[in-house]
């Protein structure tokens, strides 16, 4: 199952999502509510979308990705997505919560449980 990460940074917060373990094979990141739209250029194993771009291009919007592992074709709505961060935690979990101080270093990690 891909993997959700949200790092919230002194004044904004940036939304990973990645497919972790083997090769991904034909990875297309999109945005659901847009015929599909495809994220240009975002055919790797992860994406990093930030609160700004999410504010313009993606309000209200679901990030989906399609992808082949071991040979199995996959398709999932993996994160709901807006600008404002209260919003953004209510509708999702997230596997990861990096909280980093003024400088941009992790200050604090939280992991989802098992």
């Amino acid at each position: 199952m891909p993997e959700k990460i949200l790092v919230i940074d002194n004044s904004t917060f940036f939304v990973t999502c990645r497919i972790p373990g083997g090769e991904p094979q034909d990875v297309k990141w999109f945005l659901a509510g847009d015929n599909q739209r495809l994220l240009a250029d975002q055919t790797c194993q992860s994406v990093i979308l930030d609160a700004a771009w999410i504010a313009r291009q993606a309000e209200g919007k679901w990030l989906g990705c399609r992808y082949i592992l071991d040979g199995i074709q996959y398709e999932k709505m993996l994160c709901f997505l807006s600008g404002d961060l209260m919003t953004l935690l209510k509708r999702n979990s997230f596997d990861r919560l990096d909280v980093c101080d003024i400088y941009g270093n992790a200050k604090d990690v939280y992991t989802k449980k098992e």
